[in-house]
């Protein structure tokens, strides 16, 4: 745990020290709320990232995450009766990830409003009836707010908690429009970094923000803002090979096989990322979603694949 914490800090110096002092008061009080709670915010977060990578899904120290500061008028939902304004944080991704808990908090029986990407609001909208989607709009009247991160810690409190299968439902006209395309999609740069497409292998490019390469291809659409494109496409892909993007989430929701791979990061944006993929070879948070640790491993892997389909 004290090596994922310390993941990606630019000081080889200060992650020893960090490393140290972990140790050193771990062994005075042993892992307790007290431990946790007398340290500084961003090791209540670093330490809450490790754990959840190490599969402990208590969330403690989530709360030192950086949620948008929407409508701070608002009390935080904890349970009351009312209109709850749900409002989106961090990038698109995580908005679809954190939205499978959406029909958990249905269950109790509040009037639901969400504030969301843009892109989003035509998806979410069908996927979720009982919801009024307002987009990034926030005006309104409301008794609550409630930042969609905190979903999970409300619900998704063990491994068989989260959703199986899909939960997002795409655009059947777009599904149909793009039903002639099979295959492989495939997205090879975000944030984290990126690998060469051609180490990927695939059919169709899902990638946004870069010039096309000439044997992929590419839909005649917007691959960063046509979401109900992107979806009606990805849904009748045989598979999804991308690195850690937006891209691996749509898949997920839509329960299409996709294989994520991941590469180099620097910084929190490396330690933020990992708490979502675990340990293992799987993610809790989509089933069709199979994490490779690096491109190796992920070559391996294919090669296998095609060794047994022979």
């Amino acid at each position: 745990m004290k090596l994922i914490a310390t993941e990606g800090m630019e000081s080889p110096l200060k992650a020893r020290l960090a490393r140290k002092a972990i140790d050193r008061d771990s062994k005075k009080f042993g892992w307790t709320d007290e431990l946790i709670s007398t340290m500084d915010p961003e090791w209540q977060w670093r330490l809450c990232c490790a754990r959840l990578q190490l599969g402990y899904l208590d969330w403690k120290g989530w709360e030192w995450r950086d949620p948008r500061p929407l409508r701070k008028d608002l009390p935080l939902w904890k349970g009351g009766k009312g209109k709850i304004l749900l409002h989106g944080e961090q990038g698109i991704g995580d908005e679809i990830m954190f939205s499978q808990c959406i029909p958990d908090l249905l269950k109790s029986n509040n009037e639901i409003y969400l504030e969301c990407d843009d892109r989003l609001k035509s998806l979410f909208q069908r996927s979720f009836p009982e919801v009024k989607v307002l987009g990034r709009t926030v005006d309104g009247d409301f008794d609550f707010r409630l930042p969609i991160g905190e979903l999970p810690k409300l619900y998704r409190r063990d491994k068989d908690s989260f959703t199986k299968g899909s939960y997002l439902i795409p655009d059947p006209e777009k599904v149909e429009k793009w039903s002639h395309l099979k295959g492989i999609g495939v997205s090879w740069k975000g944030r984290q970094g990126f690998i060469p497409y051609k180490k990927l292998g695939g059919d169709v490019n899902l990638q946004y923000n870069e010039t096309p390469p000439e044997d992929l291809f590419t839909p005649d659409v917007d691959l960063t803002n046509d979401i109900e494109d992107i979806f009606g496409i990805i849904s009748n892909l045989d598979r999804v090979v991308c690195v850690p993007t937006s891209v691996l989430h749509f898949a997920g929701s839509l329960n299409v096989p996709c294989d994520v791979i991941l590469c180099p990061g620097t910084g929190q944006v490396n330690n933020a990322l990992n708490w979502r993929f675990g340990m293992g070879n799987k993610t809790y948070w989509h089933e069709s979603v199979t994490v490779h640790r690096n491109i190796d491993a992920y070559l391996r892997h294919l090669s296998k694949a095609q060794r047994r389909s022979a």
